[in-house]
C-alpha cells in the first residue's frame, strides 16, 4: 500500500506540475514552446486531414457557400482583369508636353507603406533602358527616382521616394496670383514637412527648402531643375522629370511675417502607390512598355484543404489549412477562393498553417475601389479590419482617406466594389474583397464591407505563390 500510495502521490505531483507548466505557457507564450507543441501535434494534424472526408456535418453549408462565391466569381475576375489593365492606362500622363521625348516602363509596386516612406520595391516590365537616377511618376505626379536594380532578381528594383528623408529635387511654384504679374518661386522639395510631424497630423506633406520668395504661400509646384554645364548624363535625367507635379503649396499662417509652407501631394504615399512608371529616354521600340498581369494564372495558385476554424478567442477569425512550411508556405501569402480574397497566412508550421481572414481585427489591405458609374479603379489606400459584426455579419473596417473622392462635397457616400491592390508582399492585385459605401470626404471613416459568403464554410481554398525570380517581358 505504501508503494502504491507513493506512486499515486508522485503521479499526482507530476500531473499538477504539468498543468502548471501548460497554464504558464498559455499566459506567457514562447515561440520555442509553441513550435514544440506544434511538432508534437503534427500526427493529429495528419489524422485530421485523413478523416476530413468523413466529416459530413458541414457539407450542405460548404456547397451553399461555394455556389454563392462561384456565381459572383466569374464577374469579379472579369472586372479584375479589366481594372488592372485600366490601372496601367490611368498611370500614364495625359499632358502632351509630359509625354513628348519620353519612354514609360510600367512597374508594379510589390512593397510599400507600413511606415516606410523612404523607398518602395517594384517589379519592372523590362529592365532594358532602365538606369539608376531615372524619374518615377504616377500620371502627372513625380514620386521619386530609381535607386538601384537588383542583380539577383530579374526585373526587381528599388525606388527612392520624394518623401524620403534625404531626397531633394528642384522645383518651381506658380502662384495663384500669377495673372497679376507675380513671378514663380524657385525652391527645393523633398522629405516630410517637420511642421506636420510636430503637430501630429495624419497627413503626408513635403518639406519646402530655400524658397526664393518667402511670401508665396499657395500655388502649384512642379519639378524644375536648371541645366548644369559638363554634365550631359545628369542633364538628360533631370530633363525627363521636368514639369511633373509635386503638389500644391499650403500654409496655416499665410499672413505671418515668415509663413511656414508645405507641399500637399495629390497621392497617398502611405498605401496608395500600386502602379508606377519609370521615365527613360526614348528608344527605338514602343513608347510605353506594359506589364504582364498574372494574378489569375493557374500556375500561381495551389489548392489547399481547409481544416476548420483556427481562432478560439472571442472576436478573432481565422482558418487552419493543410499546408505548411514543408510544402513551401510562407507567412503573408494570400488565400483565396476563385477571385475572392479570403485572408493571409499568419502562422506557418511544418504541416499546417493559420490564415487570418477578413473579419480578424488588425488585418490590413491595400485596396482598389470601383465606384458605381466609373470604370477606372481608384487607389483608396489601406483598410484595417475592426472585426465582424455579430448581427449583420458585415466586416467593420477603418479607412483613413488621405485623398478625397469627392473634393467638392456634392455627393453622398457612393457604393463601391473593393479589390486588393498592390504593395503588399504575397497579396496579388485584383482579388474581390466585398462591397461598401465610401464617403467622399478626407479623414477617418468606418466602413461596412459586405461579402458574398463567409469562408468559414468552405472546404477547399487556394494559396497564392509569388515568383521572386520571374523574368520580365521582353522589351517591345
Amino acid at each position: 500500500m505504501r508503494v502504491r500510495l507513493g506512486v499515486w502521490t508522485r503521479s499526482r505531483a507530476l500531473t499538477l506540475l504539468s498543468l502548471a507548466v501548460l497554464g504558464g505557457a498559455t499566459l506567457r507564450p514562447h515561440p520555442l514552446v509553441d513550435r514544440a507543441f506544434a511538432f508534437l501535434s503534427s500526427g493529429t494534424r495528419v489524422l485530421g486531414e485523413i478523416a476530413l472526408p468523413l466529416d459530413l456535418s458541414r457539407t450542405r453549408e460548404a456547397h451553399a457557400a461555394q455556389e454563392s462565391l462561384l456565381a459572383k466569381g466569374s464577374q469579379a475576375r472579369e472586372w479584375s482583369d479589366t481594372a488592372l489593365a485600366r490601372e496601367q492606362e490611368w498611370v500614364l500622363p495625359r499632358r502632351a508636353d509630359l509625354v513628348a521625348g519620353r519612354r514609360f516602363v510600367h512597374a508594379e509596386v510589390v512593397r510599400s507603406g507600413s511606415g516606410d516612406l523612404d523607398t518602395i520595391d517594384v517589379r519592372l516590365a523590362t529592365t532594358a533602358g532602365v538606369r539608376a537616377g531615372q524619374p518615377v511618376v504616377v500620371g502627372e505626379h513625380f514620386v521619386g527616382r530609381v535607386r538601384a536594380l537588383d542583380p539577383a532578381r530579374e526585373g526587381a528594383a528599388t525606388v527612392e521616394l520624394v518623401t524620403g528623408r534625404d531626397f531633394r529635387v528642384g522645383a518651381e511654384a506658380t502662384p495663384e496670383s500669377r495673372a497679376r504679374g507675380e513671378v514663380p518661386c524657385r525652391l527645393v522639395a523633398g522629405g516630410l514637412s517637420s511642421r506636420a510631424r510636430e503637430e501630429g497630423r495624419d497627413e503626408v506633406a513635403l518639406a519646402v527648402r530655400t524658397p526664393s520668395r518667402r511670401r508665396v504661400t499657395s500655388g502649384v509646384v512642379r519639378v524644375h531643375e536648371p541645366l548644369l554645364a559638363d554634365d550631359d548624363a545628369g542633364n538628360a535625367t533631370r530633363l525627363l522629370a521636368e514639369g511633373f507635379l509635386l503638389g500644391e503649396l499650403a500654409s496655416d499662417d499665410p499672413d505671418a511675417p515668415q509663413p511656414e509652407v508645405r507641399i500637399v501631394p495629390g497621392l497617398d504615399y502611405e498605401s496608395g502607390l500600386h502602379q508606377v512608371l519609370v521615365v527613360t529616354p526614348p528608344a527605338g521600340g514602343a513608347a510605353v512598355v506594359p506589364l504582364t498581369l498574372d494574378t489569375f494564372e493557374g500556375r500561381r495558385w495551389t489548392a489547399v484543404r481547409c481544416l476548420g476554424p483556427a481562432q478560439a478567442d472571442v472576436g478573432r477569425e481565422g482558418v487552419t489549412l493543410a499546408v505548411g512550411a514543408l510544402s513551401g508556405a510562407r507567412e503573408g501569402q494570400a488565400v483565396s477562393y476563385g477571385a475572392h480574397f479570403v485572408g493571409r497566412l499568419e502562422r506557418v508550421e511544418a504541416l499546417s498553417s493559420v490564415a487570418r481572414t477578413l473579419g480578424d481585427p488588425g488585418l490590413s489591405l491595400h485596396v482598389l475601389a470601383r465606384l458605381d458609374g466609373e470604370d477606372e479603379p481608384r487607389a483608396i489606400g489601406q483598410l484595417v479590419s475592426l472585426g465582424r459584426d455579430p448581427v449583420t455579419r458585415e466586416v467593420r473596417m477603418r479607412w483613413v482617406a488621405r485623398v478625397a473622392l469627392d473634393p467638392l462635397g456634392t455627393h453622398g457616400p457612393r457604393r463601391a466594389e473593393l479589390y486588393t491592390g498592390s504593395g503588399q508582399l504575397g497579396v496579388p492585385r485584383g482579388l474581390w474583397i466585398g462591397e461598401a459605401e465610401l464617403p467622399g470626404a478626407r479623414g477617418e471613416h468606418e466602413l461596412r464591407v459586405r461579402q458574398a459568403a463567409e469562408v468559414r464554410e468552405l472546404r477547399t481554398l487556394w494559396l497564392w505563390t509569388p515568383e521572386a525570380t520571374r523574368a520580365p517581358e521582353a522589351d517591345a
